[in-house]
């Protein structure tokens, strides 16, 4: 398990505080995930791995899309846990899902055609590290990456 630079409370504190920035801003790739699962599992079990299972074959994990997947498991949190969750939060949360799911379908679009520019160098890759994509991209958040920490 990855030890994490903040607590779930200390990160809870930060999503409360609207400070996205500084909630992104000291966690690895790993780190992030892993505070994701532990925040949304702690509002239902059958919710736990919420951002890779929604998002994370595809998207890169850049500080953008982590602070994304991050106010969208917070509009979650809340709604399920049944604190302050306003029509504002609503369009909010609805306009976050839709840029990320823009994003999302721009890197399965990227793939794809990498795909058939050159589908053996890509099938070895994926044999070789199933979380990673061709070198020199960035990991991605997969469901495999997550289920580790």
């Amino acid at each position: 398990m990855a030890a994490a630079l903040v607590t779930v409370n200390e990160f809870l504190a930060r999503v409360r505080s609207a400070d996205v920035q500084s909630m992104t801003a000291d966690l690895s790739e790993e780190e992030a995930g892993f505070l994701l699962e532990e925040i949304v599992g702690a509002a239902s079990d059958d919710f736990r791995g919420y951002a890779a299972k929604r998002y994370g074959e595809a998207i890169t994990a850049t500080d953008q899309v982590k602070r994304f997947v991050v106010q969208i498991a917070w509009f979650d949190l809340c709604r399920r846990m049944g604190w302050n969750y306003s029509e504002a939060d609503e369009r909010d949360e609805k306009r976050l899902r839709d840029r990320l799911g823009m994003i999302a379908k721009h890197q399965y679009d990227l793939i794809g055609q990498a795909d058939k520019a050159d589908p053996d160098r890509l099938t070895s890759a994926r044999e070789t590290e199933p979380s990673a994509r061709v070198a020199g991209r960035r990991r991605t958040m997969t469901r495999e990456t997550l289920k580790d920490y």
